[in-house]
């Protein structure tokens, strides 16, 4: 029913299996920073007597963390003091909400020429965090792409059969392979994960541990939990069992099947869903508990994750031999996954 990938970067990832069975259009993404728009869609109530000032900001070429940086120093505030509900991708122009402890200002002094430009700003009562954010519209060009009388088939597959909702290739750093440095982490290879991350000093104890970047390190953990719900959604198309449609033992999340992001607080499902989750855990040698750390900034309980993505709004134009994607995607879900079902690259972006 699945159509196994060739790529095997995508099987590096835990990304074994496709929905659809189409032939892949291929093409290039991300050449400039016009051919990949996000817009954020969150949710973020005005008070004129709020003490946050939210800005709605504009960016080209530079990273969520870059944006947060020259806020930052050009007025003169902590980085934490900065709000943000979501990181959005460098190669690429986007609109996101940004907030900071109110005070005055003048907008064009945030402005980097042809980069970084406010939009518009607000009072609120909060600071934006991740909680606020619903989803993003997306709109992106693929260019030179190729079997293009396979993209209505590819459409209509993926609102019959869903998209699953793997992790992209970002998650998990591209050539650093960040879930293989969580992996080292949870099995206490602490002198491996130094050598791997060009650390020359040994690291002989939790002492050790604690004068690392334990965000970093969370970091790891996170993409290692990504890729083991990866194997999971992969495992289960391999299976021949539906991504819409619950099976014996799933999860439900909105209103939808899902597995479980594995931590210490885990419970697993039973059935065939369980006996899918079992034989991931079994095949990497890892059980929830393992999730909790000795330190305790790096323990995570786990949560759900749906297993297929959600995404409204799909539209393709044709010019030539380039396309154009618009959509909307909820929150934690990857455009590259999408646009994966319709390109299957043999060599993906990373």
């Amino acid at each position: 029913m699945y159509l196994e990938t060739s790529s095997q970067i995508d099987k590096e990832f835990g990304l074994f299996f496709y929905a659809t069975d189409t032939p892949g259009l291929d093409g290039r993404i991300k050449e400039r920073p016009e051919d990949f728009i996000v817009v954020e869609n969150s949710l973020i109530e005005a008070d004129e007597t709020g003490n946050h000032l939210v800005l709605v900001i504009w960016k080209k070429d530079l990273s969520t963390r870059e944006v947060v940086d020259i806020i930052a120093n050009k007025l003169n505030i902590g980085r934490k003091a900065i709000g943000v509900a979501g990181l959005k991708d460098k190669r690429a122009i986007a609109i996101q909400k940004i907030s900071i402890p109110y005070k005055e200002i003048d907008p064009k002094d945030l402005e980097v020429e042809g980069r970084l430009k406010v939009l518009g700003l607000f009072r609120a009562r909060r600071k934006v965090r991740v909680g606020y954010l619903k989803g993003n519209f997306f709109k992106i060009k693929v260019k030179g792409v190729k079997n293009l009388e396979a993209l209505n088939e590819t459409v209509f597959q993926l609102e019959d059969r869903g998209c699953p909702n793997y992790y992209g290739y970002q998650r998990f750093g591209g050539k650093t392979r960040n879930h293989e440095l969580g992996r080292l982490i949870l099995e206490g290879d602490y002198d491996q994960l130094a050598s791997r991350i060009g650390l020359k000093r040994r690291i002989s104890g939790i002492k050790d541990v604690l004068r690392l970047d334990l965000r970093l390190l969370r970091c790891f953990i996170n993409s290692y939990q990504s890729y083991l719900f990866n194997l999971m959604v992969s495992e289960r198309m391999r299976r021949g069992h539906p991504l819409n449609e619950p099976i014996e033992g799933d999860f439900i999340k909105g209103r939808k099947p899902a597995f479980p992001i594995i931590g210490y607080k885990s419970k697993l499902p039973k059935g065939e869903a369980g006996d899918i989750v079992e034989s991931v855990l079994e095949g990497e040698k890892v059980r929830p508990e393992d999730f909790k750390l000795e330190v305790r900034k790096l323990r995570d309980k786990g949560s759900l994750r749906k297993v297929p993505m959600t995404y409204k709004s799909l539209m393709v134009d044709i010019n030539k031999n380039e396309i154009v994607l618009s959509f909307w995607l909820e929150k934690g879900c990857y455009a590259t996954v999408l646009l994966r079902e319709f390109c299957k690259w043999s060599e993906p972006p990373i």
